[in-house]
């Protein structure tokens, strides 16, 4: 996985109103603003109930899912070797993202506070 494709798949989500958050690997890189080292997928937090949207669209650019795990996991690859996988939330009220079956806790940061630390890592698209 690239960061070209890392940029291709968010910019795709994101055009269709899917909101997604960069998790993992290369999550970190975003916030560093650098590639640190190889990547073999993609993690990403996305909510739950657009999980749906996201595999149709993806599907649209020739992915397929290989795994799903849903409410918890669904991951997705397609025929070059890039995998994505999604750790599908649950919003609260307040923005407080919850992935079902993570763990006793199921709770993850802020969604919201992680989406605006995502964003201001990335580069815009124009």
């Amino acid at each position: 996985m690239t960061g070209a494709d890392v940029l291709s798949i968010v910019g795709s989500l994101t055009e269709a109103g899917i909101k997604v958050w960069l998790d993992g690997g290369w999550g970190v890189d975003a916030l560093i603003g650098r590639q640190t080292r190889p990547h073999n997928d993609l993690d990403a937090v996305i909510q739950l109930d657009q999980a749906d949207a996201a595999v149709a669209l993806l599907t649209s650019l020739g992915y397929w899912i290989s795994l799903d795990d849903r409410p918890t996991r669904l991951v997705l690859g397609d025929g070059k070797e890039r995998r994505i996988d999604f750790h599908p939330i649950i919003l609260d009220r307040d923005g407080n993202g919850r992935q079902i079956g993570a763990g006793p806790a199921e709770a993850m940061p802020s969604a919201r506070r992680r989406a605006s630390t995502v964003r201001a890592a990335l580069p815009a698209r124009r």
